[in-house]
C-alpha cells in the first residue's frame, strides 16, 4: 500500500519551504546584501526551452542556496529540483510547479519580469507536460 502525504501536511511543507528561502534571495556570497531581481527582462516570445533556462536564471538568483549543489547543505531541496540539470524541473509535479509560481511572488526581491518568467515558464511546462 502506497504512503500519500495529507494536503494539509504538503501546504505544511510549502509555506516552510517559502519561509526558509524568502528573504535569502539567493546570494552567491553568503554575507553579501542581495540585489533586486536578475536583470532578466520577459519577452512573449520565448519558447520553452528559452522559458526554461531564463526561469532557472530567477531561481539561481532566489533559491540557489538551497537548489544548487555547490552551495546547497540541504539535500531535501535538491532531491526536489537541482537548477544544475538541464531539465530541472522534470521531477517536479504539476502541484510543485504551480508552487514555484505561488512562491516568487511573495520574493521581496523579485521584480515583475522575474514572477513573470516563472509564471510563464510552469504555464509552458504544464502544455508540454499534456503533449506527453
Amino acid at each position: 500500500m502506497r504512503k500519500t502525504s495529507s494536503p494539509s501536511l504538503t501546504v505544511f511543507a510549502a509555506v516552510l519551504s517559502l519561509w526558509a528561502c524568502k528573504d535569502s534571495g539567493g546570494s552567491a556570497d553568503a554575507g553579501a546584501p542581495a540585489s533586486k531581481g536578475t536583470g532578466i527582462t520577459y519577452s512573449s516570445s520565448l519558447d520553452r526551452v528559452q522559458l526554461r533556462d531564463a526561469a532557472r536564471s530567477v531561481l539561481n538568483h532566489h533559491c540557489g542556496q538551497c537548489h544548487l549543489p555547490r552551495r546547497s547543505k540541504e539535500p531535501a531541496a535538491l532531491a526536489i529540483y537541482d537548477l544544475q540539470q538541464l531539465e530541472w524541473a522534470k521531477k517536479l509535479t504539476d502541484k510543485q510547479l504551480d508552487m514555484l509560481s505561488l512562491m516568487v511572488t511573495h520574493f521581496d526581491r523579485a521584480t515583475a519580469d522575474d514572477r513573470l518568467v516563472i509564471k510563464r515558464f510552469v504555464e509552458e511546462e504544464k502544455k508540454a507536460r499534456a503533449k506527453r
